[in-house]
């Protein structure tokens, strides 16, 4: 049984408005994915029937790099969200998320950020879902997607990192991704 996903790819190595019609011509082949520009930043927005979300995301990572000089920085929606993100996601004020991360309100147990500094921190997106959903509380998203999209955008990252390094530091830590 295949099921329809949604999500974005970011991308680096692609200019949309001055590669239109190369462009063009993958979307007519793939069918699934547009393309577009925000602030300088180049996105495919794809739409792709899928066993699996883990499958559709891969097979479209993979039909992305195919083009000469792509390639795919993060799958989104984002996996880490500051209380700002958390709000606008689940419908409800930045004060009453305040109220939930402070313990003040809900069910108490809110996760823990993955990052702190000051007055800024932030969550996994995953982790905010799977609160929500043991909690019961209105808004909940679907933890399952959020932990695939988290998984590929660990991975991309990895990707990234391995590559950056040696070949004496990048075999060992390559093994470990494979």
């Amino acid at each position: 049984m295949s099921t329809t996903y949604e999500f974005d790819l970011v991308l680096s190595g692609l200019d949309v408005e001055a590669d239109v019609g190369s462009l063009d011509a993958f979307e007519e082949r793939v069918k699934d994915m547009t393309f577009a520009s925000h602030d300088g930043t180049a996105r495919a927005a794809v739409e792709r029937r899928s066993s699996s979300m883990g499958e559709a995301i891969r097979s479209a990572i993979v039909d992305v790099e195919a083009i000469p000089g792509v390639q795919v920085l993060r799958v989104e929606p984002e996996d880490y969200v500051s209380q700002a993100e958390i709000a606008k996601r689940v419908g409800r004020s930045r004060a009453s998320i305040s109220q939930w991360v402070a313990g003040v309100r809900g069910p108490g147990g809110f996760p823990p950020p993955v990052f702190e500094s000051g007055r800024i921190a932030v969550w996994r997106w995953a982790a905010v879902c799977t609160w929500l959903g043991n909690s019961g509380l209105r808004g909940a998203g679907n933890a399952h997607s959020a932990l695939v999209i988290g998984a590929a955008n660990a991975l991309l990252e990895a990707r990234r990192a391995i590559s950056a390094l040696d070949e004496k530091e990048r075999s060992p830590l390559a093994e470990l991704v494979a």
